[in-house]
């Protein structure tokens, strides 16, 4: 199977690093890179211009974090109906009830546990926990540490921070991110940024 990720940057290297299978990353996607490679990859043209070269691929994976950029990113994938890479690395445990859906990365020692449902091109950094019944949208980002407990819903384009923690059975509005360190007590129901404990909305 031929790769081709969509961002170069220190994500990208985490992914690569999980990658076990024995697969071909024919190049990367990236405005950024001088010297036309990155890491030995080769820069197959810019952040954006993946549609074009779609003979060279069959699967792609979006290995940027910024979440706003990456959802663009993804809008693109999805209107020229460009399959997606997933990666789980060896050391994750996700149950074997767990949905996780096209494009997702799932990092190292991550915990995915029964009857989670995981979105497309998610990113579940190192350490995070999803509890049973998690429902996660597309383009979630959970930092590493994260702890989402039992049947928390997580709309889409959300940034769960760092060592967070989301108490069981509340919901989390789309475009929310939520700071390092915070613990939502109650459902967000609309976008902003919640740090805290509690979590309270930035003015």
């Amino acid at each position: 199977m031929r790769v081709a990720c969509i961002g170069a940057g220190t994500h990208l290297v985490s992914v690569l690093d999980s990658i076990k299978e024995d697969i071909q990353i024919v190049g990367v996607f990236d405005d950024l890179l001088e010297n036309g490679n990155f890491h030995g990859i080769p820069q197959l043209g810019g952040l954006f211009e993946f549609p074009k070269y779609q003979e060279q691929y069959d699967r792609v994976i979006i290995t940027i974090g910024d979440i706003l950029l990456r959802e663009r990113l993804l809008s693109l994938v999805k209107e020229h109906s460009i399959p997606q890479y997933t990666v789980i690395d060896s050391s994750a445990v996700v149950s074997q009830n767990a949905c996780i859906e096209e494009g997702t990365f799932v990092g190292k020692r991550v915990i995915v546990n029964a009857e989670a449902k995981v979105g497309k091109a998610c990113i579940l950094n190192s350490g995070c926990i999803i509890e049973h019944g998690c429902v996660l949208e597309e383009n979630i980002h959970i930092a590493p540490g994260a702890v989402l407990c039992g049947n928390v819903h997580v709309s889409k384009d959300t940034l769960v921070g760092a060592n967070s923690t989301v108490i069981q059975s509340l919901s989390i509005a789309s475009h929310t991110v939520v700071g390092a360190g915070a613990c939502v007590c109650k459902n967000i129901s609309k976008a902003g940024i919640y740090v805290g404990v509690p979590a309270k909305e930035m003015k």
